[in-house]
């Protein structure tokens, strides 16, 4: 799967709500569409260059503030490969191996996609709907995954 398709995996188009991309190519500006504007909007932006981040969630506004986030789509670890001199010279295939063998050695379930980010690995794993309507807690599910997230990369 082309890297600049997979957001599609988890971006409904038919769905109500906005997410935002930001280019690297050229001057760094966030874009915000609707998710039925999602496709065009990522081809415009892969016109651009291949350096684009997409959010990961949907919002129910058009901004990426917390308390606005209405879905989680997907969860992720960002592996920085490139940061292990052990790892130097490891093909893609390997390096996706041995973070597939990582998730089996620590009971976490196989990711759904695992995707190269141009210096390391993003291991993804779409959820089937996780809606959180404008939760007001939103910040403390926030703080409570960063500190998960802090937990597996000292578990590394």
């Amino acid at each position: 799967m082309d890297q600049l398709d997979e957001p599609l995996l988890y971006h409904d188009p038919s769905r109500g709500g906005y997410t935002s991309f930001l280019c690297l190519s050229g001057p760094r500006r966030q874009h915000t569409v609707h998710l039925r504007e999602f496709e065009e909007g990522l081809a415009r932006m892969r016109a651009r260059g291949t350096d684009v981040y997409v959010a990961q969630n949907e919002f129910f506004r058009p901004d990426r503030k917390v308390v606005h986030c209405a879905r989680l789509t997907s969860l992720y670890i960002d592996l920085d490969v490139y940061k292990e001199p052990r790892l130097s010279g490891w093909s893609l295939d390997r390096l996706t191996g041995l973070g597939e063998l990582t998730c089996e050695d620590k009971a976490v379930p196989p990711p759904t996609v695992v995707v190269f980010s141009g210096q390391g690995l993003q291991l993804k794993w779409v959820l089937e709907r996780v809606a959180l309507n404008g939760m007001k807690n939103g910040n403390l599910l926030n703080l409570r995954c960063r500190r998960c997230n802090l937990v597996l990369k000292e578990n590394r």
